[in-house]
């Protein structure tokens, strides 16, 4: 049957196209479910897609079919759509026929005067060449820009813009295929040139997708594209005076790219761009284009080909970066005045989801740490002046330092908020340029935290946390106590967005200005406590925050009776309030755990309700069945996570003795419960079970021991796992380095226990030393493993000694824990006196080894760690070296090939 032939059963399309109308029907819910369930059906009928080309591609009227024009619309609608999914999901199963019938009638939508349908036609073509591939349809693209060329002046307008819109979709979808070499050629070498060339086509929106479709493939760098630039260039430049706003914002899009791509070719025209640039930037009204070409400064910026042509027009930039970061007038109608809110419920929508965050960096302040959450022309503009401030410092303090000493006193609050944020947007790029100016800042930034507008006092908590640390350090400024006081002040600020900036500032300047804060702890607790009566639960997490990066900073200071006595009764009233299934209870074990650590022993009253509470939510979230409870929500491993590392820090500050008498009833067991969660847990999980695991090796062995044979797999499983270091998997490394040292904390209790897994752990160790992409952190513990196994098993470690010795001895002077190191040593040592002479390449370095630890032990002799191996490891030590001098024909003549301070040191203590 040939195509013309083919004609649709008149009845079979009626049918199809109602089933399709009522697809879109959303007022009537019983038909638009029926006809879901029939074209579901329709889907798998032989002619199915030619019935959908026809309805998109026809006149319904011409059918005979009487329907008006919204419903032929969202019937057509409806074909393209199934028709381009059919295409996306089982193009190998559509017939050659119907791929011809769709090939030759879709593109005559293109031309439809609806411009929904004409992309509609876009989508289709692009996905045919997507599943196809460009060679099996290789006129499409020649007849594309042929219509868009339009030679003969014949074609629509329509048709010029169906055709455009189709080859940016084309370009958009195929970005590789079109610039893969199929047998000697890439499309894209005759493609490029004639999208260049479309950039100056009469027709508004041919020439805007033109330039979006150049813009796709430029980050590729492609030859012909590169060979074209300057060709290109020159029609850029041609259209800085195109009235079109789109056309703009893809020039200042491609501008941006080519800042990246070829810098060379942008330095000479800097001084016309920054021109052209900031006339983008100051039309208002056209929200897309100024932030397309504020990015343009934030790269040019940071590209250090361009600074230099740059350095003239600051003076000329950056006012305009800064009036960009004033709130706009439809954003003050929309901001202003934001009410006393505190006493008010959060709603559902205000809650933000709650993640186990870890360990919390706040080693730089971000913009995006800003209460604003919008990414918007003011954050690009502030990420632009931060860019700036950072390569130039000094030049640009000087250009916004006038225009901040005016503002931050302006009569109008845009204005005054606008200053703060920009005094925050500089603080990591060039605080040292600031701070000479800061005697003079803080104070009124200090003031501006009683501004009547709450936009103002919010930003204004952020900035004084940017600036926290400097304004600790300079004692001279004598500003820290009331700088902390204002911050601590806005915490209970009536308005909650307020509350929050002010927890977070508060938090910066804990991490900022650590045990600085000691003389503080009782008002700055006092005031949490008044936090914890009044928050609602959004800022409850931030509060969190601010008592767990607190406890991090001042330590045991929080161990103070008086600091106990105060601050526990609001954590244990919140941690009794909140329901095992609540989110605040995520952040509330994660504060928990850094005051467990703070207050150490001060700490034992608290612990046997916790403990069993924690083992209950381990359970909880381990156990798949409890998923099937409707009330209980399925298992969330962030509770997981915070659960079990709340046991790793009690168990830390409990004697072995008394958490052994907490967990010995649990229901569940406790070694149970860590057995499942290392062998099934996700890596967070993971990260987080073999951190008690180790903890418990080290202090309840004795408890542990009976589940070391379910426990040991799955430990060896982990270690085995070099597929997420060779990924660079960040919580999949840690979880391996927790691995890693749990392995040690074993093998130091266990001793020859480990005999039965002791190959298999040796192994699994080996090949991550061995990998030349594991992380300096991962492999110190893998040697402190490793020693540690030849505590019990240097036999059989002995014939691998060799190998072991280069990482080993590379490695062992950087351990900073002296029982870990120690222990190590021992362990290595009793292997090598085992196969002395398989150390013949790495002798002199394990006696700089041996003479290097001896030197440190006499530096820190009052030190118990080094007391607790000091004795045994000397003997060792000596052992060794007097089989050496057995062994070396010329003992003396090869120690004096050693450092001279190295072989004083084994001369002296080993009498050699």
């Amino acid at each position: 049957m040939s195509l013309l032939a083919w004609e649709p059963d008149g009845d079979q399309l009626l049918q199809l196209s109602i089933f399709l109308r009522d697809s879109l029907n959303g007022k009537n819910k019983n038909a638009q479910k029926e006809a879901e369930i029939m074209l579901a059906k329709a889907k798998s009928a032989p002619e199915i897609n030619n019935y959908l080309a026809y309805l998109f591609s026809s006149s319904l009227q011409s059918s005979g079919f009487s329907y008006n024009t919204e419903d032929s619309l969202a019937i057509r609608s409806a074909a393209a759509i199934m028709l381009k999914n059919n295409i996306k999901t089982g193009f190998g199963k559509i017939s050659k026929t119907s791929i011809t019938l769709i090939r030759s009638w879709v593109p005559n939508n293109l031309q439809d005067k609806n411009s929904q349908i004409r992309n509609y036609a876009g989508n289709i073509i692009a996905e045919m060449v997507i599943s196809g591939g460009i060679l099996e349809w290789p006129e499409i693209l020649p007849d594309l820009i042929s219509v868009v060329d339009n030679v003969s002046g014949s074609i629509t307008q329509e048709a010029q813009e169906g055709a455009m819109a189709a080859l940016s979709k084309i370009c958009e979808d195929n970005q590789e295929i079109l610039n893969k070499d199929e047998q000697g050629q890439r499309t894209l070498n005759n493609l490029i040139p004639k999208l260049i060339e479309f950039t100056r086509n009469p027709v508004p929106n041919i020439r805007c997708l033109a330039l979006a479709s150049i813009n796709i493939f430029i980050r590729q760098r492609p030859a012909v594209l590169l060979k074209n630039l300057d060709v290109l260039l020159d029609h850029l430049f041609l259209l800085a005076t195109d009235p079109t706003p789109d056309v703009h914002k893809q020039l200042c899009r491609m501008l941006v790219q080519l800042v990246e791509v070829r810098p060379d070719k942008i330095k000479p025209h800097i001084a016309g761009l920054v021109d052209y640039i900031i006339t983008q930037q100051k039309k208002v009204d056209e929200e897309d284009l100024t932030c397309e070409a504020a990015e343009f400064w934030f790269k040019a910026g940071g590209n250090a080909a361009l600074q230099q042509s740059l350095a003239p027009h600051l003076r000329i930039i950056i006012p305009v970066l800064l009036d960009s970061m004033v709130y706009c007038e439809e954003d003050i109608i929309r901001l202003e005045g934001g009410e006393d809110d505190a006493d008010e419920e959060d709603r559902a929508e205000d809650m933000k989801p709650t993640f186990a965050k870890g360990r919390f960096d706040r080693s730089e302040t971000s913009i995006d740490d800003n209460p604003e959450d919008a990414w918007n022309l003011r954050k690009i503009s502030a990420n632009a002046l931060r860019v700036l401030a950072t390569q130039f410092s000094s030049p640009v303090i000087d250009v916004i330092l006038p225009s901040l000493v005016a503002n931050i006193k302006h009569k109008k609050w845009p204005y005054r908020e606008a200053a703060a944020f920009t005094l925050g947007s500089v603080a990591d790029s060039c605080a040292a340029a600031v701070a000479p100016h800061l005697r003079d800042l803080i104070p009124s930034l200090i003031t501006l935290l009683g501004d009547e507008e709450p936009l103002v006092r919010q930003i204004t908590c952020w900035t004084l946390g940017c600036y926290s640390s400097w304004v600790g350090k300079d004692q001279r400024l004598n500003l820290f106590q009331p700088m902390m006081e204002g911050i601590l002040a806005k915490m209970l600020d009536p308005n909650k967005k307020v509350q929050e900036a002010g927890a977070s500032a508060f938090a910066h300047l804990e991490d900022n200005v650590g045990e600085q804060l000691i003389p503080y702890c009782y008002p700055v607790i006092e005031q949490f406590v008044r936090c914890f009566k009044q928050y609602k639960d959004r800022n409850m997490v931030m509060l969190y925050d601010c008592v767990g990066t607190l406890a991090k900073n001042v330590g045991n200071a929080l161990a103070a009776p008086a600091m106990v006595d105060l601050l526990m009764p609001a954590l244990i009233h919140r941690w009794n309030s909140a329901s095992d299934q609540s989110h605040e209870l995520i952040p509330l074990l994660e504060c928990l755990s850094s005051v467990v650590m703070a207050q150490g022993d001060a700490f034992r009253t608290f612990a046997p309700p916790l403990v069993s509470r924690c083992i209950k939510i381990i359970h909880q979230n381990l156990d798949p069945t409890i998923a099937q409870n409707a009330d209980i929500e399925a298992p969330n491993s962030n509770f997981l996570v915070t659960a079990i590392s709340l046991l790793s820090a009690i168990i830390q500050v409990l004697n072995g003795e008394e958490f052994t008498r907490l967990v010995c009833d649990s229901k569940p067991d406790l070694f149970e419960l860590l057995t499942f969660c290392i062998g099934n847990a996700t890596d967070d999980g993971c990260l987080a079970a073999y951190e008690l695991l180790g903890y418990c090796a080290k202090y309840v062995f004795s408890q542990l021991r009976p589940s070391l044979p379910g426990v040991m797999p799955s430990l060896i499983e982990q270690l085995n796992k070099n597929g997420v270091i060779e990924e660079d998997n960040e919580d999949g490394i840690s979880a391996v380095n927790n691995a890693c040292w749990s392995a040690g904390e074993i093998c130091i209790q266990s001793k020859d226990e480990m005999t039965p897994y002791a190959e298999l752990l040796l192994q699994s160790l080996l090949d991550i030393i061995q990998n030349p992409k594991t992380e300096q952190s991962v492999n110190e513990n893998a040697i402190v493993a490793l020693g540690r196994l030849g505590l019990g098993n240097s036999q059989l470690m002995a014939p691998h000694i060799s190998v072991i010795a280069t990482k080993f001895l590379g490695l062992i002077n950087s351990i900073h824990n002296p029982e870990e190191k120690a222990s190590a040593l021992i362990g290595f040592t009793l292997a090598v006196e085992q196969n002395p002479r398989a150390m013949e390449n790495e002798l002199l370095n394990f006696f700089s080894t041996i003479a290097r630890y001896n030197q440190e032990n006499e530096k820190d002799k009052e030190n118990e760690d080094h007391s607790l191996y000091e004795q045994h490891l000397r003997s060792l030590f000596a052992q060794v070296l007097n089989g050496y001098k057995e062994i070396i024909p010329d003992f003396g003549s090869f120690l004096s090939k050693l450092e001279p301070q190295h072989e004083e040191t084994l001369r002296r203590i080993f009498q050699l």
